[in-house]
């Protein structure tokens, strides 16, 4: 799906990784270096649209096997802050910043 978006928009700036909630040693590890396999994973995207304006998705995927689709796992980027403690696209101005991270929108 981020191909194609990707694809669609020209560029899309993509950042992806592990939803931590709990400590460390509360997660199942796996290999000989017992690394923690988390619960879930966020990708947050953010392109410029065919008229020029910002738009950013947001996903909260569990790390499962997955029935839905994508879309059945997309928040707001606000939430996805909220949950990892991660504050995304903070050099754009305030004003677009906001609108863009409270809102879900479908690409």
């Amino acid at each position: 799906q981020v191909r194609a978006w990707a694809s669609k928009y020209g560029e899309v700036v993509v950042v992806t990784g592990p939803v931590l909630e709990k400590k460390a040693e509360e997660y199942p590890s796996i290999g000989a270096n017992k690394v923690s396999v988390p619960e879930y994973f966020y990708k947050v995207l953010l392109a410029k649209n065919e008229s020029g304006r910002y738009i950013a998705a947001a996903f909260i995927v569990p790390n499962r096997k997955c029935d839905e689709t994508f879309y059945d796992f997309q928040v707001s980027v606000d939430e996805v802050e909220r949950r990892t403690g991660l504050d995304f696209f903070s050099a754009l101005d305030d004003k677009i910043e906001d609108e863009i991270e409270s809102t879900v929108t479908e690409w």
